[in-house]
């Protein structure tokens, strides 16, 4: 006697197809944030120390705050 399953399939096609866009699209997204990090890093330690002052940090803590305004961690 064979039994018919009711229940629908967790994975449909649709994923199996869309799956490796959608790891791509992160991909791109994490590599552009890790892109803008660099610029911002580059940015601001190009500052003086005066303009860091103005901007509440010190040189020490660029990195710190570049990581806390970030998306990725």
């Amino acid at each position: 006697m064979a039994f018919a399953s009711t229940t629908t399939p967790r994975h449909g096609l649709g994923h199996t197809l869309l799956s490796p866009v959608r790891h791509l699209v992160q991909t791109i997204e994490w590599i552009r944030e890790c892109n803008r990090i660099g610029n911002e890093y580059e940015q601001m330690s190009h500052m003086s120390d005066s303009r860091l002052s103005m901007a509440g940090l010190k040189r020490e803590d660029i990195p710190t705050d570049i990581i806390r305004r970030s998306d990725l961690f």
